[in-house]
């Protein structure tokens, strides 16, 4: 009996097991696709679909001294009307922006970072292409995992962190 035990204590020894994917991207193998994350992130961030205190909540966690204007004031403003969300938004041929959310008072664009970091100065570009297309004030959002140590060019773009935007989620939804 021992010695039956022994064998099969080697045999469950040699078993791999196999790790199960733990998110809905990992499992659809999309898991460092910044395209598939940047439509999610979007989806969470439309007021049509969710709620607009998720973006309440992104600026209040995004205030910096670089910051010249109070985009929670203006966000919270009764004349602000939000007006459309945009991914992959090519402002010109050299920008492409990862998320644009524009309102009739100001827009943030957020440049979403997972494995990879500032490219070509394309912060400052950012910057530069936007002011071309709004005198609206903008909010500049650099997005990451807290592994990533991207730090963008232009000092405007603050960084969030993916488990601060789960916090406000969090805090947001109820399960």
């Amino acid at each position: 009996m021992r010695e039956e035990l022994e064998k099969l204590g080697a045999k469950i020894k040699k078993i791999k097991i196999k790790k199960i994917p733990t998110t809905f991207l990992s499992i659809i193998h999309k898991n460092f696709d910044e395209v598939t994350i940047s439509r999610c992130i979007a989806f969470l961030l439309n007021p049509e679909y969710t709620t607009l205190k998720i973006i309440e909540q992104l600026l209040s966690i995004t205030q910096c001294e670089k910051d010249e204007t109070d985009f929670l004031q203006l966000v919270n403003d009764y004349t602000t009307e939000f007006e459309s969300i945009d991914i992959e938004d090519a402002v010109s041929s050299r920008s492409r922006l990862d998320i644009i959310i524009r309102f009739s008072t100001f827009w943030i664009v957020i440049e979403n970072k997972i494995n990879s970091y500032e490219n070509n100065d394309q912060s400052l570009k950012y910057e530069e292409d936007i002011k071309k297309k709004t005198n609206l004030p903008i909010k500049y959002i650099c997005l990451k995992p807290k592994y990533n140590k991207c730090v963008m060019r232009n000092e405007k773009f603050c960084n969030v962190f993916y488990n601060q935007v789960v916090d406000i989620l969090k805090t947001i939804t109820k399960y």
